[in-house]
């Protein structure tokens, strides 16, 4: 029997599932339905494995149809581009500027942190494209050689956390204008920034998906040349 239609409703189940406790509790950002989504899903395999039903290979296999469906999905972020299109031609030189500055920042961060903690080159590398939205953070890695799954890893983590703590911090220092509320998201939360920005306003998720965008440019880029470099 095709284990595909069951490892679907495994993550389709834990989403709504996911959905369903977070509105329970008010949306807290705190119980946010991907990651809740995640850890039942993690529970449903291990369960699973527990009563001797291995799963997590064809688990894996087949929620690559998932990944794929990301990957379109994502293009439907045009929309707010084209709506706010004036505004952001008006204020493409401050959004470049900060997206370049933030790249280096949060790439040098997390190379330092990787060094510290003794990981390799590789697996450096693979996590510095945390910051980058997963499609594109998969196509970079793998044409340079790095490890897509711990791209994947750094991706996700650095995805649901931004969106959990982000607009919490911009808020103690004083941001709170919806387009650099939205920069900030898509720069550092990704695909799960614009998703969040889309809540908040058109105007911020189309300063979220700007931000996304030439983010993921700046690391398609600079990963080679740095690769090469080093």
């Amino acid at each position: 029997m095709s284990t595909l239609l069951p490892a679907l409703a495994i993550s389709l189940g834990a989403y709504l599932l996911g959905v369903f406790i977070n509105r329970a509790a008010n949306n807290s950002s705190f119980l946010h339905p991907v990651v809740l989504a995640m850890l039942l899903a993690v529970a449903a395999l291990s369960a699973l494995h527990f009563f001797g039903l291995a799963f997590e290979d064809d688990y894996f296999r087949h929620n690559a149809v998932l990944l794929e469906g990301l990957m379109i999905a994502i293009t439907a972020f045009a929309l707010p581009l084209i709506d706010n299109s004036r505004k952001l031609v008006r204020d493409l030189p401050g959004i470049l500027a900060a997206s370049a500055l933030a790249s280096l920042c949060l790439g040098v961060v997390t190379v330092a942190v990787c060094v510290a903690i003794g990981l390799d080159g590789t697996e450096t590398a693979s996590l510095s494209l945390r910051t980058v939205t997963n499609p594109m953070a998969a196509v970079i890695a793998e044409a340079n050689g790095l490890s897509v799954e711990m791209a994947m890893l750094g991706v996700f983590v650095t995805g649901t956390v931004g969106v959990i703590l982000s607009e919490k911090i911009a808020a103690r220092v004083g941001v709170t204008d919806e387009r650099r509320v939205g920069l900030m998201l898509g720069i550092t939360c990704h695909t799960f920034g614009v998703v969040r920005a889309l809540e908040l306003s058109p105007l911020s998720a189309a300063y979220a998906t700007m931000g996304m965008i030439l983010t993921g440019l700046i690391y398609a880029f600079a990963v080679p040349m740095v690769l090469a470099l080093i």
